[in-house]
C-alpha cells in the first residue's frame, strides 16, 4: 500500500456527502456569445488568486471528502493544502519546473501535479484543469468540444482532456459571478467541487452563502 494513500484512508475519508451551496439564477443577456468572450478576456488575466473549499472523490473502489486550500500564485506557480479530520494535512505546490507533495514529514517530486498526486496517494484530482474550470474557462493548449453556455454567457458544460465538466450554479462574490459546485466525471472518477469563497486579484476575501459542512 502507498504511504501517502495510508494517510488518506486514515485521515481523509469524510461525511458521504457534501453540503449544497446557494446558487444564483442567470440573468438573461442580449448576446450570450459576446458576454462569454467578455468573461474569459477578463477571467484569464487572473493569474493570482486563492480560494477555499470542499471537494469529493468517487470511484468505484474508493469515497474521499478533502478541505481544499488553493493559492494561486502565479500562472505556474500554485499550492494546494489538502486536509480531513485530526488536522491531517498534504501539501502540492509547484514553482513551474516542478511540483512537490509534502505531508509536514516527507516529500516527493515530479513535473506534474495530478500523475504525483495520484502516484503516492492514489488520489485522482485532475489538478491542471480544475485551475481554469474552477474560474468556469476552459483549459488552455487543451481541445475541447460540447461547450455549453446558460443565458448570461457563463459556461455549464464542456468535454476536455476525458473530463466531462458540469458546473452546476454560480454565485456572486463581491463584483464577480464565479461557479460554485462543479461536478467532474470520467470513466473512472466523480469529483464534486464546492467553492466556499474567493480571494480574487485586488480583492479582499468574499465568501459564498454555501453551507457549512456538519
Amino acid at each position: 500500500m502507498k504511504y501517502f494513500y495510508l494517510l488518506a484512508i486514515l485521515f481523509f475519508t469524510g461525511c458521504a456527502s457534501l453540503p449544497e451551496p446557494t446558487v444564483i439564477s442567470p440573468v438573461a443577456v442580449d448576446d450570450p456569445q459576446v458576454e462569454w468572450q467578455q468573461r474569459q478576456a477578463r477571467f484569464s488575466n487572473f493569474q493570482a488568486w486563492h480560494l477555499n473549499g470542499r471537494v469529493s472523490l468517487r470511484s468505484e473502489d474508493d469515497s474521499v471528502i478533502l478541505k481544499v486550500n488553493w493559492q494561486q500564485k502565479s500562472q505556474k506557480i500554485f499550492k494546494i493544502l489538502l486536509s480531513g479530520p485530526f488536522s491531517s494535512m498534504l501539501q502540492l505546490s509547484g514553482d513551474g519546473r516542478n511540483v512537490e507533495l509534502n505531508d509536514g514529514e516527507k516529500s516527493v517530486y515530479a513535473p506534474d501535479a495530478e500523475i504525483l498526486l495520484f502516484e503516492h496517494t492514489s488520489i485522482r484530482m485532475p489538478v491542471n484543469g480544475l485551475r481554469y474550470w474552477m474560474l468556469g474557462l476552459p483549459q488552455p493548449g487543451k481541445l475541447f468540444e460540447a461547450l455549453e453556455l446558460d443565458v448570461a454567457g457563463r459556461l455549464v458544460s464542456l468535454q476536455q482532456d476525458d473530463w466531462q465538466v458540469n458546473i452546476k450554479g454560480y454565485q456572486q462574490y463581491g463584483g464577480e459571478v464565479l461557479p460554485a459546485k462543479l461536478m467532474i466525471t470520467n470513466h473512472q472518477l466523480k469529483v464534486k467541487f464546492i467553492i466556499d469563497n474567493w480571494t480574487l486579484p485586488s480583492s479582499t476575501s468574499i465568501s459564498s452563502t454555501a453551507a457549512t459542512p456538519g
